[in-house]
């Protein structure tokens, strides 16, 4: 008889029960009718009944307190009195151990992160340094500071830093200010990455730190402030003359008097800068056209930022400057597109001989960072390209430039209060020269006149508004060509710089100068390592700055020292190069952008808005699920 085999086989099934969750919601109604309790935690007059083994669970500083060889861990121990807690803070704190749920806000995020690094709770740490991280404006973030500091909480040490050093020019007004400890004072204003329209800020931020207290802070800590933070050479001779040293302080005490005497003309470390490049490639290709783009030299990265959309154009000759706080993109040429161009307000004024392929522009564009898209902004009254803009008195001033017949003109237009209005008209007809803001005068210098060279300078008096030429002569043979049209200019230290640009040739040159506005006196300086026409000269952080141009620089970016007369080629390239003319502008970046592409979510919005922000952590045990921008809470 056959026998037969039977094969056996493992068979298993493997379980992930809810019953956990539904443990942790049936502890947590004990704990609430009072049943298995073995444990009561007193804050101030309140009373939280607990069971040991969740807390134990939950918090590494209940397991470590409540082990046998502590006596809170003994049978005989009902109570514990937690004296470094406010009865409010520790409830929230025991809700979250048994439910996994915290709402953290406004008013009680400093207690809650107090807290929660007391008993350990990594995630509820995190939602509330989030939220101070929200919470900070130039009353908090001097105190949002120390307490990271003193749970070590570095990323949000590190952004209320950034904070601090980058708005200080609204901190230092502050209260919180006045009262700061010594040490924060002094880190703060000896730092190089402080922000500040100018190191007069400095010098009214260390008088009212003293002043608030002068009778203990004065002798103490004046001498100090003074030598250790102030940096002389960067504040104008006349205000140290006339405000500095005439101060009873600094009178009456001989060894400031000294020192201010001789740091006036020692070399100094400039001050931090928020500033962004806006660059836009003046490349007329209709087949090519270049993005803008931003470049962050704290960073030494680039930015792409998008072009106009139809119905607006890419054009060539614009002009740009940042008017409050928004990118303006101000007339220039572009390729006609016949099909587009019908009912176009005001019209556009054809180039005679172009055989209308291109057109002059009266458009101004404006893009906001945060928005990412251009928009109309505004109208000329004149089409213009190639011509200058430069803001000053909280105005826009645009200056001559090309327009219709292709002849230069010495016209000027003015923004103010939502509106364009003509100016005074400059003394010569210029296209494609330079113009700067020095001590609240204009300054325009070089460019053609439709025949030759200006080589002169004017000035407007902004208070009577009235043009006047600055009397100036050189030596060719000692200092060349300082005056040039194409050339790229900008203002350093109270003095005018000007680089590269050409003469009647219109081959590009390596030249640069400046011009001494109180001298009016120009010295020769070395030649850059590469030629450029139509670059973009700009200062940061008391050096001198040339990007693009049409040139050999191949995209290769140049910066000069003023103090040690040596040009350095950087390392980086302009993103998206063209041999072609470059406009551009100085920007300012807010606090918390991201250069690498997206403004950071959580940037504090100023208006008040986010008062009722706030956390919800919710889950099981100790995992966490925020839900605030699902809320709409930011």
């Amino acid at each position: 008889m056959a026998s037969s085999t039977m094969t056996t086989s493992h068979v298993t099934k493997t379980i992930l029960s809810p019953h956990p969750t539904k443990a942790f919601q049936h502890l947590d109604i004990m704990r609430r009718e009072k049943r298995f309790i073995d444990i009561e935690l007193l804050a101030g007059e309140a009373r939280f009944p607990a069971h040991k083994v969740v807390l134990c669970a939950c918090s590494p500083y209940f397991d470590r307190m409540f082990r046998p060889e502590f006596q809170e861990g003994s049978g005989t121990v009902k109570e514990v009195s937690l004296t470094d807690f406010n009865s409010d803070t520790l409830g929230l704190l025991i809700e979250f151990m048994y439910t996994a749920k915290i709402t953290v806000n406004e008013e009680n995020a400093q207690d809650i992160l107090a807290g929660g690094n007391l008993l350990l709770l990594p995630v509820v740490i995190e939602a509330a340094s989030e939220v101070l991280s929200k919470m900070l404006d130039q009353s908090n973030c001097l105190a949002i500071r120390s307490l990271a500091s003193a749970f070590s909480r570095n990323d949000l040490e590190k952004r209320a830093e950034n904070f601090i050093l980058e708005r200080f020019e609204s901190v230092w007004t502050s209260e919180e200010f006045s009262e700061a400890s010594f040490g924060d004072v002094k880190s703060l204003l000896s730092s190089d990455d402080i922000i500040v329209k100018s190191e007069e800020t400095i010098w009214n931020a260390i008088l009212k730190w003293i002043c608030f207290n002068e009778t203990e802070r004065k002798t103490k800590y004046l001498e100090d402030l003074v030598k250790l933070c102030l940096r002389i050479p960067l504040l104008p001779s006349s205000f140290v003359q006339n405000k500095i040293l005439e101060h009873a302080f600094i009178k009456n005490a001989s060894g400031l008097y000294d020192h201010f005497k001789t740091s006036v003309c020692k070399t100094t470390t400039y001050r931090g800068s928020n500033k962004l490049l806006f660059l836009q490639c003046g490349n007329n290709s209709p087949w090519l056209y270049t993005q803008p783009v931003l470049y962050d030299f704290k960073q030494t990265n680039w930015m792409s930022l998008p072009g106009p959309s139809p119905p607006m154009k890419y054009r060539e000759g614009s002009s740009f400057v940042f008017f409050e706080n928004t990118i303006l993109s101000i007339g220039g040429e572009f390729n006609l597109e016949p099909e587009n161009s019908l009912g176009v307000n005001p019209p556009m004024a054809p180039i005679v001989g172009a055989h209308h392929e291109l057109r002059l522009d009266y458009e101004v564009y404006s893009l906001k960072l945060d928005e990412r898209e251009w928009s109309r902004h505004s109208s000329l009254n004149i089409p213009r390209k190639r011509h200058q803009s430069v803001i000053t008195h909280g105005k826009v001033y645009v200056l001559g430039g090309c327009s219709i017949d292709a002849t230069p003109v010495n016209s000027v237009e003015i923004y103010s209060s939502s509106e364009w209005k003509m100016g005074p008209n400059m003394l010569k007809r210029r296209v494609s020269h330079g113009a700067v803001e020095l001590k609240g005068e204009l300054w325009v210098l070089g460019g053609w006149d439709g025949q030759r060279i200006v080589k002169t300078i004017e000035k407007l008096n902004i208070e009577n508004n009235k043009w006047d030429e600055v009397p100036v002569s050189w030596d060719d043979r000692a200092v060349g060509n300082p005056i040039r049209m194409k050339m790229g200019v900008a203002v350093l230290d109270d003095k005018i710089y000007t680089v590269g640009g050409c003469l009647q040739t219109l081959d590009p040159c390596y030249s640069a100068h400046c011009f001494d506005p109180i001298t009016k006196e120009w010295t020769k300086l070395p030649n850059m390592k590469y030629s450029r026409n139509n670059p973009v000269l700009v200062p940061y952080r008391g050096k001198l700055y040339v990007f693009g141009g049409e040139g050999n620089s191949q995209g290769l970016i140049e910066s000069f020292d003023p103090h040690t007369k040596e040009w350095t080629v950087l390392t980086s390239r302009i993103k998206y190069f063209a041999n072609a003319a470059y406009g551009g502008t100085l920007i300012d970046k807010p606090w918390d952008w991201d250069i690498a592409g997206r403004a950071d979510e959580r940037r504090l919005t100023e208006s008040g808005s986010n008062r009722n922000m706030q956390i919800i952590l919710s889950g099981i045990g100790l995992d966490v699920v925020q839900t605030m921008r699902s809320h709409n809470l930011f």
